[in-house]
């Protein structure tokens, strides 16, 4: 029969199957069968040969490898030793095509994977994180495991990086609850307080100066009023205007809540304590506020120039001090006048209040330490040679600054 032709031969009556001869060329050895469906009339150029998987003697194709096959050659495999075990995985990923090797890739990756710091002593560990100076990357390497964050957490890694970024601690500093890492180092032990938040705040802080801040909100006031002083503190920040306004916001999220009136000239000083506001300004009143309900409680005259300073020293008694050289002391509660404080020779820039003594600065170019209680002149601080702007008192000692670059001790 010529090469390249099909035919189907029944080689007597009595054999109920027919048999099917393939002799095309062009077919693998290999292929085991062909469709036979459109031979009668074959296009050309002719289509490839449809193939079939082998089909069992009951028509079917063969099952999966049972348990009991994948038992014998995972315990013939594990009586191999290693060259043998190489050698067989070898052969039996040649016979894999590209989706079953992915498929081993993907399954044996993760497997190939080790944690170095897990596999580490602890205090070995933190020694390699204390070469790490960049709280970035800590702060990424932290999300990589559970573990990471743990060992991350203790309090040695961050007190190498205060000392490496000198923030040191102060004492002002409130000690906070001790730490409880999972792995206590000798450092973390002995620690009063969280190194880790400690230097997360100083952080921000540096990097906002240098770099400026985030703006969550900004209020432009319809009068273009010009900012005067501002307070914030844990419920509301309190801002006054040169357009004899004081404007309330809300501390948390930065919305409008309300505004006070009554001052008939620019608000230059203010304070507040809880709900109690105390403010003073060109009009030389000094009143008492209650924020909650925007009521003006006491209106305080007394002084014949601008108030440009004022503290509190709780929410019964205030200090204001004047363009008109004094100060003078005032029951909040009562709305009375406590003490006139006389004895500087130009305007009260600047004061401060600790316990029953304030000091104030002032353009006369000294300073003085008073006693409110009695209303007594403790002491005259000179040396300064201009006006005296800032000032700052904790019971101890005495900062002062003026114009020229210099503070005082």
């Amino acid at each position: 029969m010529p090469k390249g032709k099909i035919s189907l031969q029944a080689p007597n009556d009595c054999q109920e199957k027919q048999t099917l001869s393939i002799t095309q060329r062009s077919l693998p050895p290999e292929v085991p069968w062909v469709s036979t469906t459109n031979f009668h009339s074959l296009p050309t150029p002719a289509p490839s040969p449809q193939l079939f998987p082998p089909i069992s003697a009951e028509g079917y194709p063969p099952p999966p490898p049972d348990e009991e096959f994948c038992r014998t050659v995972r315990m013939g495999f594990q009586n191999m030793d290693n060259l043998q075990r190489q050698k067989l995985l070898a052969e039996l990923l040649n016979s894999c095509n590209t989706e079953q090797l992915v498929f081993v890739s993907n399954f044996i990756s993760p497997r190939l994977k080790r944690d170095f710091l897990k596999d580490l002593p602890i205090e070995l560990s933190l020694h390699i994180l204390s070469f790490i100076n960049d709280p970035k990357t800590l702060s990424r390497a932290s999300s990589v495991s559970k573990f990471w964050r743990s060992l991350l957490n203790d309090e040695f890694t961050w007190k190498n990086l205060c000392v490496r970024h000198h923030f040191r601690r102060r004492s002002s500093i409130a000690p906070v609850l001790p730490p409880s890492p999972t792995f206590e180092s000798p450092a973390s032990k002995c620690s009063k307080f969280s190194y880790k938040d400690h230097f997360r705040r100083r952080y921000i802080v540096e990097s906002n100066w240098k770099h400026g801040g985030r703006t969550l909100v900004t209020h432009i006031s319809p009068d273009s009023g010009v900012v005067t002083s501002l307070q914030m503190c844990q419920n509301y920040i309190v801002v006054g205007m040169d357009n004899k306004k004081i404007h309330i916001f809300d501390v948390s999220d930065g919305n409008y809540i309300k505004t006070l009136t009554g001052h008939e000239g620019g608000v230059w000083a203010l304070q507040y304590i809880d709900e109690v506001l105390v403010s003073g300004g060109c009009d030389r009143e000094v009143r008492v506020w209650d924020i909650i309900t925007a009521e003006c409680k006491y209106v305080l005259h007394g002084h014949t120039s601008t108030v440009r300073s004022l503290k509190m020293k709780d929410k019964t008694i205030a200090v204001s001090g004047s363009r008109d050289a004094t100060l003078r002391v005032w029951n909040i509660e009562e709305g009375r006048l406590l003490h006139l404080l006389a004895g500087h020779q130009a305007s009260v820039r600047c004061m401060e209040i600790y316990g029953d003594v304030v000091v104030s600065g002032s353009y006369d170019c000294t300073a003085r330490v008073w006693n409110i209680v009695t209303g007594e002149c403790l002491h005259i601080l000179q040396g300064h040679y201009s006006q005296i702007y800032s000032i700052a008192f904790d019971g101890d000692k005495i900062v002062t600054g003026y114009l020229y670059y210099y503070y005082e001790l």
